[in-house]
């Protein structure tokens, strides 16, 4: 699949999105302070939040559940609240503190993601979560298209994809950027055969139907950055078999690569071996 023009990417997710208007069925966007320290963090809420109003409007009972996993010093959900009063949707904004470490370089991301899932499906069990990235390398109507698979189609996953054989999109990662997604999904590939197929399995869009959700709630282990891949296999167990469809991914300056986490991430893919 050869990938279309970024901008009718973008233009054609935010038109499947005016087909949901008026729909009742809740939607949950679930991040957390992972690679966003690099700009000010209360314009990337900002921003965020209007990416998703402008997408689903207020019709659409939305909202936005951030696990602050930052360090204290950033005030992250000092920013966040502020962000929310100035768009007026405080009422759409969640907060909760992360359960694990506050560390600068994220690695528990995966940790404070699933503890995002819970928290919303406790609120609301028939949620369907988005998750995303804070910071705005993916545009948050993205997830449009993914929640359409899921609501219309029945599908208990769609998973964004920035992989240009699948119709996805990736601008200004730079050759050492693309070299490391590229490495890391070649040894996917070929260590977890399972889920081989997946050209990009780290892609920060996915949109989860409840069921997917609470499997994942409650099955999930990896605290790492590498919780995608966990996730994929355990939809693959259930034989939820999710579907994939296209991204935009856009770099951002200042924002680099979390080399320190190669090692590491490569060794979580062994252990998944052996656990699966």
């Amino acid at each position: 699949m050869s990938s279309l023009p970024a901008h009718i990417l973008l233009r054609r997710a935010l038109e499947s999105a005016r087909t949901l208007k008026g729909v009742a069925r809740p939607l949950t966007f679930v991040t957390c302070g992972y690679d966003t320290t690099f700009a000010d963090l209360e314009q990337q809420v900002y921003r965020k939040l209007a990416q998703i109003q402008a997408t689903y409007h207020d019709a659409l009972p939305w909202r936005l559940l951030i696990v602050d996993d930052l360090p204290h010093r950033h005030r992250l959900s000092d920013a966040a609240q502020r962000a929310a009063h100035r768009r007026g949707v405080s009422d759409r904004l969640t907060l909760e503190d992360a359960n694990a470490p506050r560390l600068e370089d994220g690695r528990h991301k995966g940790a404070s993601i699933i503890q995002g899932f819970r928290r919303a499906l406790g609120d609301r069990p028939e949620t369907t979560i988005v998750y995303v990235n804070l910071n705005l390398k993916v545009h948050a109507g993205f997830s449009a298209p993914g929640v359409l698979r899921v609501w219309n189609e029945g599908h208990d996953a769609a998973i964004g994809t920035r992989a240009r054989e699948e119709g996805g999109y990736v601008r200004g990662a730079g050759r050492l950027g693309r070299a490391k997604s590229a490495g890391f999904n070649s040894l996917v590939a070929s260590v977890l055969p399972a889920i081989g197929r997946y050209r990009d399995t780290n892609a920060p869009m996915k949109v989860f139907s409840p069921r997917a959700a609470a499997l994942l709630a409650s099955e999930a282990v990896n605290s790492h950055i590498t919780m995608d891949v966990e996730w994929l296999l355990l939809l693959h167990r259930e034989g939820m078999d999710p579907v994939r469809y296209p991204v935009v991914w856009t770099q951002r300056p200042g924002s680099r690569p979390p080399w320190n986490r190669v090692p590491a991430s490569a060794f979580d893919v062994l252990k998944m071996r052996s656990r699966f």
